[in-house]
């Protein structure tokens, strides 16, 4: 990542709509409001803190992200965030809505501070895994 001072948030998300729910595992390094991870309320619409710790990235060096959630029912539920070997329990579930659609997407999302300065980051061997 080059100048990660100016990141305000780093957003990973994943994205489903199957038997007609809308279920968004939205979670994000929420550097600059809290320097903790945030994860998003799907039928509330709107980010939720978790308490787990999440500090800005040094530039220019590789870290291992791996994020756990899962369907049950009718809600998104964030299990784990793990960050270069160091895993966090989340245990927050959400309710999803109701949606006309049939779509699995993953996205990475650079958030810009109040200055909107450019800066880059490298995702590598990006990967999704269901069972």
């Amino acid at each position: 990542m080059t100048a990660p001072s100016a990141a305000q948030a780093l957003e990973f998300d994943m994205n489903q709509s199957v038997n007609s729910r809308k279920f968004i595992f939205g979670t994000e390094c929420n550097i600059k409001n809290g320097s903790q991870w945030d994860v998003w309320d799907t039928a509330g619409g709107h980010w939720v803190h978790t308490g787990i710790g999440c500090s800005q990235p040094p530039s220019y060096t590789w870290n291992h992200l791996v994020l756990e959630f899962q369907r049950s029912g009718n809600q998104t539920s964030f299990v784990s965030v793990t960050l270069n070997g160091r895993k966090s329990y989340i245990n927050r579930n959400f309710n999803t809505y109701g949606v006309n659609a049939s779509e699995l997407n993953a996205a990475v999302q650079l958030d810009g501070d109040h200055n909107q300065q450019n800066y880059s980051m490298w995702v590598d061997k990006m990967q999704v895994t269901a069972w």
